[in-house]
């Protein structure tokens, strides 16, 4: 899928009927390109040659998709003076000071004009032009991909930016414009334009990422170690099992049990480890909040399924803003989340202390919740069904 760009398949018979219009756009963008026809720029193809000695080398290293692959291609862009960052939002973007003077100028509704590289999976990249006048940003695009050794434009587009916005937070958003009366998702993209501390950025990876904000409630809840309150540690397990036993949980929904529902008999003590690996939680108490049967010690655990599922692309980023070292060996880290579904840099912000650990690995603490806008966080979360609710929901429930 091209970066940030969500939701892009549409109905034929949606075409045809926006045909008309959509050249009409295009007309529109030409008009508006001639303002910097003068304007000399290295074709899309040049520009991925520049780094195939990275591309090549990552590749027989079978680490093309490794960070610190996209950061020496996002380095090496760089320095040859392009505008770059990466899709997952893990590097910062460089010379940005060039893209802050094209937003300056779009804000007092000036002519300008940038192109930004965001380098991608495989040692792909998709190029943005965004040129504005009067106040309106137009964008080409173009994704460039790597085949049998050479890298080919396979896929491009023109279209107005409507709307898009700059926040405090240092992130630029814009969407593909869409006619009035249109009902459909909505493509979008961001960037990060000002700098975050890489060690923000690393800790952001270790301690909340893994976790994030898609089917769970862990952030979006006060509690502390001493009293937890409605935490689903169910939802946990599924999102932390990785972590513990190196490999995806295999307590999964299939496309047959997606609509009635499964269910999982797990050992108590595969359960457990996984949870009080990260929690200063009691075997005790673990089994007073799920469902476990003492006769042959098990935890029963259901995949989330078609009534309590969430599309996890579409929930927020967490980004760490903010580190406090705390007297007592923890620290204290403040989050927010970023919403680029709503271009919104304002969703929830949480402070979230965690402990280090001897072995490496480290605890959950407590979370704080020191903001949030419920309007758009009920847009994407789901809370998990009740065991009386899904037993109502899926009465012929699969035996896992």
């Amino acid at each position: 899928m091209w970066p940030r760009i969500k939701a892009a398949v549409f109905a034929l018979t949606f075409v045809f009927i926006l045909a008309a219009g959509c050249q009409r756009e295009s007309k529109e963008f030409q008009e508006a390109s001639n303002v910097h026809k003068g304007t000399e720029e290295k074709p899309a193809a040049d520009i991925a040659e520049s780094f195939r000695d990275i591309y090549e080398r990552a590749k027989a290293e079978d680490r093309l998709d490794h960070l610190d692959t996209k950061r020496a291609i996002v380095e090496c862009l760089g320095r040859s003076g392009h505008v770059a960052v990466d899709m997952e939002n893990q590097i910062n973007m460089t010379r940005a000071d060039k893209m802050q003077k094209f937003i300056e100028a779009a804000k007092f509704k000036e002519k300008a004009d940038i192109t930004v590289l965001c380098v991608e999976d495989e040692g792909s990249f998709t190029q943005y032009r965004l040129e504005t006048e009067k106040g309106e940003i137009w964008v080409e695009r173009k994704w460039i991909a790597w085949e049998k050794g050479k890298p080919q434009v396979k896929y491009e587009e023109e279209y107005r930016a409507a709307p898009w916005s700059y926040s405090d937070k240092g992130y630029l958003f814009f969407k593909k414009y869409q006619p009035e009366g249109y009902h459909g998702p909505m493509p979008y993209t961001y960037f990060r334009v000002q700098a975050l501390d890489d060690r923000y950025r690393e800790m952001n990876r270790k301690y909340i990422l893994p976790i994030g904000y898609g089917e769970n409630n862990l952030f979006f809840l006060d509690w502390n170690k001493n009293d937890y309150g409605k935490v689903d540690f169910d939802d946990l397990f599924r999102k932390l099992y990785r972590q513990v036993y190196g490999e995806d949980i295999p307590y999964t929904m299939s496309s047959e049990t997606w609509g009635i529902g499964k269910r999982y008999r797990i050992s108590g003590e595969e359960y457990e480890k996984v949870l009080r690996s990260f929690f200063e939680i009691s075997s005790e108490e673990l089994r007073q909040r799920g469902t476990y049967f003492s006769q042959d010690d098990t935890y029963e655990f259901r995949p989330r399924a078609c009534y309590d599922m969430e599309m996890p692309e579409e929930a927020a980023y967490p980004e760490i803003i903010e580190c406090r070292e705390n007297g007592d060996g923890t620290k204290t880290l403040t989050v927010n989340a970023i919403y680029p579904a709503e271009s919104s840099a304002e969703v929830l912000t949480h402070e979230v202390t965690v402990c280090d650990k001897e072995n490496g690995g480290f605890e959950y603490i407590s979370n704080k919740v020191l903001y949030e806008n419920k309007e758009l966080i009920n847009s994407w979360h789901r809370d998990r069904l009740t065991r009386e609710r899904w037993e109502e929901m899926f009465p012929e429930v699969e035996e896992g």
